[in-house]
């Protein structure tokens, strides 16, 4: 489960899928503290493996955070958040630390200037490299997303000897979302064939490295659209996965502009009780999971559909519509 605390940035990433920081749709009436609190209670309560605080930057809501980690640690629940380090100082490690968080992500997209080209940044690489230390120092798990851009893929090698170095647990590559400020800048970041070829002959060669010398980092190559071939083929029976957006919108998948509820309308228990975790079988989410084959669909255009995070979502009500089953995508 990912509950986006906020939509707000401190950045203005080139890829950023979500418009985070300048994204009216989710900073507008986002949730309060009290909501906040009131949804990790509920999740508490539901006993999930594992909570994911994203954004936008979550450290902007710091005070907040903290008492939600605390709430979910308290009941055994994994926690986790992702951040871009620029907030995460010694002394804020230490809180997170006491909080129970239990793994930080942080993005580290090239050495030096490479990082801060993608962030729009400079000092961004230093920031998140001080961070990962300053996680490392009070001993909670970090991992590494990278995302390939045209500028980057040669430094892998240079980004898996960085994590090692700072006893990273996990470095995890994903191309850029055909969404966002990820489709509006795609000419300037997508790297060419080439580029990616080489880039995943490096990802397998460090893998294979990696689990024979026993080095125990962890190497992901993060697929956005397999759970939309899973659940619409093979699993859509139960929603193992659910993201609470900034607003309070529940959305099946982070990539659909379709929300099931909102947990300022009716509380996450209510929507647990009236089939949240069966929204694979509605039949809308399945037409339009069917259509999505590969990373280019994800930009919904190709589908006749919304925006992702550009225009408003589809909003249907688990709890008050009873007729979803009828809806139809063209």
């Amino acid at each position: 489960m990912t509950v986006d605390i906020t939509n707000r940035c401190n950045l203005r990433c080139l890829h950023c899928y979500n418009f985070s920081g300048e994204n009216n749709i989710c900073t507008e009436g986002e949730m309060t503290d009290s909501e906040l609190v009131a949804l990790v209670k509920d999740i508490a309560s539901i006993k999930p493996l594992n909570v994911c605080f994203c954004g936008g930057e979550p450290l902007l809501r710091k005070d907040i955070l903290l008492k939600c980690i605390k709430i979910l640690n308290d009941e055994d629940i994994q926690v986790s958040f992702v951040t871009n380090g620029l907030l995460l100082t010694p002394e804020v490690s230490k809180q997170l630390k006491e909080a129970g968080l239990s793994r930080a992500q942080i993005s580290i997209d090239g050495i030096g200037k490479s990082h801060d080209r993608l962030r729009r940044h400079e000092g961004a690489f230093e920031k998140a490299a001080e961070a990962l230390q300053n996680l490392k120092d009070v001993k909670i798990e970090t991992g590494v997303a990278f995302t390939p851009t045209s500028w980057n893929t040669e430094e892998f090698d240079q980004i898996v000897d960085f994590c090692i170095e700072l006893s990273v647990r996990e470095i995890r590559v994903q191309a850029t979302m055909p969404i966002g400020r990820g489709e509006e800048n795609d000419r300037e970041i997508l790297p060419n064939s080439l580029q990616y070829r080489r880039m995943i002959k490096s990802f397998n060669r460090r893998k294979r490295k990696s689990l024979y010398r026993g080095r125990g980092i962890r190497f992901e190559w993060g697929d956005p659209v397999d759970h939309f071939i899973r659940f619409s083929e093979y699993n859509k029976e139960c929603c193992p996965f659910v993201s609470i957006k900034a607003d309070g919108g529940i959305a099946p998948s982070i990539y659909l502009p379709i929300v099931v509820g909102n947990v300022k309308k009716h509380s996450l228990i209510e929507y647990w009780k009236n089939g949240l975790g069966a929204v694979w079988k509605l039949d809308i989410i399945q037409k339009v999971s069917r259509k999505i084959k590969s990373v280019r669909e994800i930009n919904m255009d190709y589908i006749g559909m919304p925006k992702t995070f550009k225009d408003s979502d589809i909003e249907l009500d688990i709890i008050e519509n009873k007729n979803l089953k009828y809806i139809d995508v063209r």
